[in-house]
Order: C-alpha cells, then sequence, then structure tokens
C-alpha cells in the first residue's frame, strides 16, 4: 500500500510538471524564440521548431507531428539513405526506401545555402 501512495505522489508531481511546462499562447511573440504558437485539439500551445538533423514534414504534406517546422535557416529536405548511391543495392531496396519516405512526407531539418 505505501508503493502504491508513494508511485501515486510522483505521478502527480509529474503531471504538475508537465503542465508547468505547457505554455499558453495566442502568437508565436508569446512563445519562447525557440517555439511556435500552434492550435490543435488540446488548445493553442508553444511548440519547439525542429533543428539541424531534425526529423520535419516535406512542404505539401499534412502530417502533424512535428507542428513547427525547421527552424530559421533551416529547410525541410527528403531523407537520402545513400546520397551519394555509393552503397550496393541490387534489388533497389534502398531506393525504395527512401522513396516511401518521400512519399509519406518525412524529411530532416538541413541548413539552407547561402
Amino acid at each position: 500500500m505505501r508503493e502504491a501512495i508513494v508511485l501515486l505522489v510522483v505521478f502527480v508531481a509529474c503531471q504538475a510538471v508537465f503542465l508547468n511546462l505547457k505554455h499558453d499562447c495566442k502568437t508565436n511573440n508569446d512563445c519562447p524564440n525557440t517555439h511556435c504558437c500552434v492550435t490543435d485539439f488540446h488548445g493553442d500551445t508553444c511548440f519547439h521548431y525542429q533543428n539541424e538533423s531534425q526529423p520535419c514534414h516535406l512542404a505539401g504534406h499534412t502530417m502533424h507531428l512535428y507542428k513547427c517546422g525547421c527552424s530559421t535557416g533551416y529547410t525541410c529536405q527528403g531523407i537520402h539513405i545513400d546520397p551519394g548511391h555509393t552503397l550496393p543495392d541490387p534489388d533497389g531496396s534502398i531506393h525504395h526506401a527512401e522513396e516511401l519516405l518521400g512519399q509519406v512526407g518525412y524529411g530532416l531539418c538541413v541548413k539552407t545555402s547561402t
């Protein structure tokens, strides 16, 4: 019984910390500069931008996992498992995997060239 009470207290404490970390917003100006203001089924909340080498959604796709997109100075580009095409791929599985990742809209944030 004592363990159950301890677990309950820990759970409640974690929930309180989580709720305190949530930023409510109306515009991007209400969020830290590393976040954007997004309206979803939880209300208006600050979410973080994706940084270099972090996953993102390619333009034209409607997935909503990474809500803010890439940080300023980065763009979302398709994932290339073998960018130089140097790996042997006799059955085309590497190429096929890259195509599938692109079709579902996954990319990686890369530094925008100047």
